[in-house]
């Protein structure tokens, strides 16, 4: 049979590309120390992206409609409010050939000139206790939109399995490990990676840590994250922590709310991850499987 006619071509098509998405996932055997190592993963609105080790796995948070302004007329940048503003609606578009016309005939620099770019809507860190590692491998599978970082120590195994759910705007994070070697754990949230903590802006609620900023014109978001079960963890001031633990089963949920689609941005970040705690967690992993494979079917 010739399965490239006929009403078989679709379906021998799809099924060609759920293989090549599953057989072609990117990996390497190294830690990602720079950007351009890092993995992005998302789901258009809601994005992250993981760097460092067991010593410190950093996950760099961001969010479409949350934008770093900084250009003001009259600086000397070649950029004015109105084209700023135009820039950004061009990203949101997804236009880049647009967005890369401007820029080439703008000739920026870079190191020198106030340009518009996504802003870092927060910072997670994930710190072991043992920093040491043996055989360690990060992985993007492109056929379930998951980023994976593994790694073995000389008395146990662990995993980070990382993705953004694409029927709702929230992030999640597995973290598992067994090692004879009594493990600590340490999960925080901040704005800065240099200093993640930020008193005036941080807040716990129960079991949910996160911050809330506010931008000079008045737009806001709120970053929130919790970890399950509880009664595995200690909650501090501004951090999770699992301590002196020979198996680790967690479950992390993170999510981002703005100004622009609630009032109360906290309590309404609040409330979503709380729901979604309610629902059936494999039919959440089903549905972002079958995103992604519907995605490379196409």
């Amino acid at each position: 049979m010739d399965y490239l006619k006929g009403s078989n071509t679709r379906i021998y098509r799809l099924l060609d590309a759920e293989r090549k998405a599953a057989e072609n996932a990117i990996s390497s055997s190294y830690p990602a120390v720079e950007w351009i190592d890092g993995h992005p993963i998302g789901n258009g609105d809601l994005g992250i992206m993981s760097l460092g080790s067991p010593e410190e796995f950093q996950f760099y948070l961001g969010k479409s409609n949350i934008w770093d302004d900084r250009t003001v007329a009259g600086n000397g940048s070649i950029y004015t409010p109105e084209p700023n503003s135009e820039l950004i609606a061009i990203a949101k578009r997804g236009d880049g050939v647009e967005f890369n016309r401007i820029n080439a005939n703008s000739m920026v620099d870079y190191s020198s000139t106030n340009y518009p770019s996504p802003q870092s809507c927060g910072i997670l860190s994930v710190k072991f206790s043992n920093p040491d590692y043996r055989k360690f491998t990060r992985i993007l599978e492109l056929d379930s939109g998951r980023d994976i970082v593994a790694w073995n120590t000389n008395t146990g195994t662990y995993k980070l399995s990382s993705w953004v759910h694409q029927d709702r705007n929230i992030t999640e994070i597995n973290i598992t490990y067994e090692d004879s070697e009594l493990n600590s754990l340490i999960i925080s949230l901040g704005r800065m990676a240099t200093d993640l903590y930020d008193p005036e802006c941080s807040f716990k609620t129960g079991g949910f840590l996160g911050f809330t900023f506010t931008f000079p014109g008045g737009f806001e978001y709120s970053n929130v994250i919790t970890v399950q079960p509880h009664e595995s963890i200690s909650i501090g001031e501004n951090q999770f922590v699992l301590s002196k633990s020979p198996k680790c089963e967690l479950r992390l949920l993170q999510t981002i709310v703005t100004s622009e689609e609630a009032q109360d941005t906290q309590k309404t970040a609040v409330d979503r991850l709380k729901a979604f705690l309610k629902e059936d967690q494999s039919r959440s992993i089903d549905v972002s499987t079958d995103y992604w494979r519907d995605f490379w079917s196409r």
